[in-house]
């Protein structure tokens, strides 16, 4: 019923609850390591998202992995120090941090262990499939036994940043520059005022922020404008 190309977050969760629905899924990822994460991510979670956690069914998961669960502190020049959280009865209403190292292959591998989901490792998009009204049907992909033709009701594009299944459907990217710089590092034995909550500070154009995750790390960054 559904291809979706790319095997990350976005991919592993919409397989995920696609299938629940009783869609029959295929995930596929140009990857061959069942581990991989991406790399350029600092990793932290907001409140509003923890109820798809929920939904995914991962909290146990992430648990055990070391997330962190805290509430996220935003501090402004015009109006100190903000607190987030949902204000729903029941709800969790703190934030979660965990490294995409560990986060990734969890949610991948929830979705490769749901009924009705398959996962193809190792496969590249290389066109889609369109019928006599130009409408898509599937998707051609070359893996590690070959080239090969799925047809699909719908093709999902979850490939992100430069996205393949975007550039063979003839979607142009609308780019818009920034000016900014970023810098990020893991540290051991780091204490700040506010214990174990996440904090980001807006410093006018520029962004700083510290997130205490999980294996006892913190991970520090700096947004910088570059003018």
């Amino acid at each position: 019923d559904v291809a979706i190309i790319g095997a990350g977050l976005a991919g592993g969760a919409a397989a995920t609850l696609l299938a629940r629905h009783g869609l029959r899924v295929l995930l596929v990822d140009r990857v061959q390591d069942p581990a991989a994460y991406k790399k350029q991510c600092t990793h932290s979670i907001v409140p509003a998202a923890v109820p798809v956690l929920e939904r995914l069914g991962v909290i146990e998961a992430l648990d055990q992995a070391g997330a962190r669960a805290a509430h996220l502190r935003l501090w402004t020049p015009a109006g100190g120090w903000l607190r987030f959280g949902l204000e729903e009865p029941g709800a969790r209403d703190h934030s979660y941090n965990i490294r995409r190292e560990k986060l990734d292959p969890i949610l991948r591998d929830n979705a490769a262990r749901t009924p009705g989901v398959t996962l193809a490792l190792g496969h590249t998009a290389t066109a889609l499939r369109r019928d006599a009204a130009g409408r898509c049907t599937g998707v051609e992909l070359d893996g590690p036994d070959g080239p090969c033709t799925v047809e699909a009701r719908l093709v999902v594009g979850a490939d992100g940043r430069h996205t393949k299944i975007a550039e063979l459907a003839g979607i142009e990217a609308e780019i818009r520059p920034h000016d900014r710089g970023g810098f990020f590092a893991y540290y051991r034995n780091v204490t700040t005022a506010a214990g174990d909550d996440p904090q980001f500070w807006i410093l006018g154009e520029d962004v700083a922020y510290s997130f205490p995750t999980d294996d006892g790390l913190t991970c520090l960054a700096v947004v910088v404008n570059e003018r």
